[in-house]
């Protein structure tokens, strides 16, 4: 399998040498983690890693493949990440991160901790987060590995459980004094990930003066004297979102607090890592109205991270007002039924248009297929029926085959559905249908059959005069 060891190394820690390795039964290349025979703790951390990681199923932790015990021999064989691990290439210099990768890999690292900590019948305690135990795949999608110092507690006892362990620099101080572990420190060693990523520079840099030395204090210290914009890598040359940056590096001080019982839950960081839609409606000293929002607007980079475009049709208006404002833009199969009514666009009509997408995403098909018989022509109708009869989990893509997690298609459909409630006064907002998806807040309460929508508002004179073309294409009228 890997050329009796003598083949690629990839890495070398205290207990044993990680190569790479073949599997010819699955033609794939492996990570393979060959434990060191004269090591009692090594052979501690493998069972640790065993009884771990093989119960866990997450798209950001690093999957165990297999292991091997016989004759003395311990053996345990991962996916290959292609891309190495994090510190590779904040620190020594493998590739220079882009703004957008850093932040979506602190986004993945916050989902792995969340399943972590939350989402088990127990309690995972990593006790080992750091930049060299985050491995990136081909894709620079983050993953966390090395459980060989996790330990699994009952989620009661999460805050106040195991004995201490882990990496200098990553430490919790409360760890240090007391000899303990708990939830809120793996936060802590989130936290200072979190700033290694934003400052490119390690936890610990004894080269540098003593002020600076320490990574937590420096940043501290740029915050309390308002210099924290100072602190971002200057190898990015200022090529980052400001707004991101700020959140990250103060959700990375929060993470930090000396005061244990001060860190937010893995959940609340989550929650400050906000997204586009939310951004534009919530975040900015304007609310953002896009009006046309549909799956060929939504472009994919490289790595297939989403990014939301085409503002042709977009409208600043006053955060008061988002509800009841501008005139009818956008594209046929993505308007709220309101707007087609009263030719106006709102958050609301934005919001429905995101619930399009997000059906046409877990169905695999557009919001309008002329083709089909009528009952299945509209998307929205169509899905309503399913949940009306209990069928609900028929509508999701044949061509998965299956390959989905049930409860997230559960809740992206719940979700879409929500979002395209013909009355616009029961949509969700954004910020809320974030919270259901992200599994911080419960499915929304449907009715059973889709509501009849009902209008208060008329089609005014300036939308009628203005004849608007409704096709498949967008449609504006001047505004």
């Amino acid at each position: 399998m890997t050329n009796n060891f003598n083949g690629e190394k990839l890495g070398e820690g205290g207990f044993g040498v990680v190569y790479k390795g073949y599997l010819k039964d699955l033609d794939t290349y492996v990570a393979v983690k060959q434990i060191s025979k004269a090591s009692k703790q090594g052979i501690k951390e493998y069972t640790s890693e065993v009884k771990i990681i093989s119960r866990s199923r997450h798209k950001n932790l690093v999957k165990l493949i297999g292991q091997y015990h016989e004759k003395g021999e311990l053996i345990l064989i991962y996916e290959l990440m292609a891309n190495g691990s994090l510190d590779s290439h904040l620190f020594k210099g493998k590739t220079l991160l882009t703004w957008e990768v850093r932040f979506k890999i602190v986004q993945d690292l916050a989902s792995a901790l969340f399943y972590l900590h939350e989402e088990g019948d127990h309690c995972v305690l990593h006790r080992d987060i750091k930049a060299s135990n985050i491995m990136l795949d081909s894709s620079f999608n983050a993953k966390l590995g090395d459980f060989g110092l996790a330990r699994l507690v009952d989620h009661a006892k999460a805050s106040q459980t195991t004995h201490l362990a882990g990496t200098m620099g990553y430490l919790a101080p409360e760890c240090v004094s007391s000899g303990k572990a708990s939830k809120e420190s793996d936060v802590y060693s989130f936290g200072v990930v979190a700033l290694e990523i934003a400052c490119g520079r390690r936890s610990i840099e004894p080269k540098y003066e003593e002020s600076q030395a320490s990574l937590v204090a420096w940043v501290w210290n740029a915050y309390g004297s308002q210099r924290l914009p100072d602190v971002a890598d200057p190898k990015l040359c200022m090529n980052f979102d400001a707004k991101q940056m700020e959140c990250l590096l103060m959700v990375g001080l929060w993470c930090v607090h000396p005061d244990q019982h001060l860190r937010p839950s893995i959940r609340q960081t989550i929650q400050d890592l906000a997204s586009a839609l939310f951004y534009l409606h919530e975040e900015g000293d304007h609310c953002v109205l896009h009006r046309d929002i549909k799956a060929s607007n939504i472009m994919l980079d490289s790595s297939f991270n989403a990014k939301l475009g085409d503002f042709g049709l977009a409208r600043l208006v006053d955060h008061a007002k988002a509800s009841q404002t501008t005139h009818l833009a956008g594209t046929m199969g993505y308007l709220a039924p309101e707007c087609v009514s009263s030719g106006k666009a709102s958050k609301e009509s934005d919001v429905y248009s995101f619930g399009v997408v997000a059906l046409e995403i877990a169905c695999g098909r557009r919001s309008i297929e002329p083709k089909y018989e009528e009952s299945q022509a509209s998307l929205v109708a169509w899905v309503w029926n399913a949940y009306g009869s209990q069928r609900l989990p028929d509508v999701a893509d044949p061509k998965l085959c299956m390959n989905f997690d049930a409860k997230q298609m559960e809740c992206l459909l719940m979700v879409g559905l929500w979002c395209v409630h013909p009355d616009q006064h029961l949509r969700p907002s954004i910020r809320q249908t974030i919270q259901v998806i992200n599994f911080e807040a419960p499915l929304p309460k449907l009715p059973g059959t889709r509501p009849t929508p009902t209008y208060d508002a008329q089609i005014t004179s300036e939308i009628q005069a203005s004849e608007p073309c409704v096709s498949s294409m967008s449609i504006t009228v001047p505004c």
